[in-house]
């Protein structure tokens, strides 16, 4: 039986986009005025951010009122209370992602040409994708849209590898 190389090269492009992704969250992203040291403007990674939310009141103080201010200062939260912005409000597509790209670089070693291998870095790019276009607080990064086009690149490689593998098994020949 003749091996495909394309869902294979589609499931590296895939994890190498994802990996690039999971990088760019521990760049800088948001800006805090409020946040300096020694004189200097702090500038924030995702990644820093959500592990260590302790050391950037500011950040979050900020995005409660960029939230307040597009939303009326009445604004209640999900059970009612006056809203106040959580680190858990971009804890989830970014724990998401880096368990996937974790996870997809070890499936791509062990079964390169599987829809399994192509499965995980769909799942961290369509979270990418949802994440940057629903979340307020995502929005407000220097370089969010870097984010998303490398989320929706992702998405559309594993995507195409799934298609693709997909339409092999449909060509396998009938045994005589």
């Amino acid at each position: 039986m003749k091996k495909h190389k394309v869902p294979v090269i589609c499931n590296i492009v895939a994890v190498a986009l994802l990996l690039v992704l999971l990088g760019t969250q521990f760049l800088p992203f948001w800006v805090c005025e409020d946040c300096k040291t020694h004189e200097e403007t702090k500038e924030v990674s995702v990644g820093e951010y959500v592990w260590i939310p302790q050391d950037h009141k500011p950040i979050t103080k900020g995005m409660t009122n960029m939230y307040l201010e597009k939303y009326g200062k009445d604004y209640k939260d999900e059970f009612g209370k006056k809203f106040k912005f959580q680190p858990n409000d971009v804890l989830f597509p970014h724990v998401v992602i880096l368990v996937a790209s974790v996870l997809s670089v070890l499936l791509l070693f062990k079964v390169p040409a599987s829809v399994v291998a192509s499965f995980l870095p769909l799942v961290a790019g369509a979270t990418g994708i949802w994440g940057y276009l629903s979340n307020l607080a995502l929005q407000q990064g220097e370089n969010w849209q870097l984010h998303l086009v490398v989320s929706v690149c992702v998405a559309v490689a594993a995507f195409a590898s799934i298609v693709v593998q997909i339409v092999l098994k449909l060509k396998k020949p009938a045994k005589v």
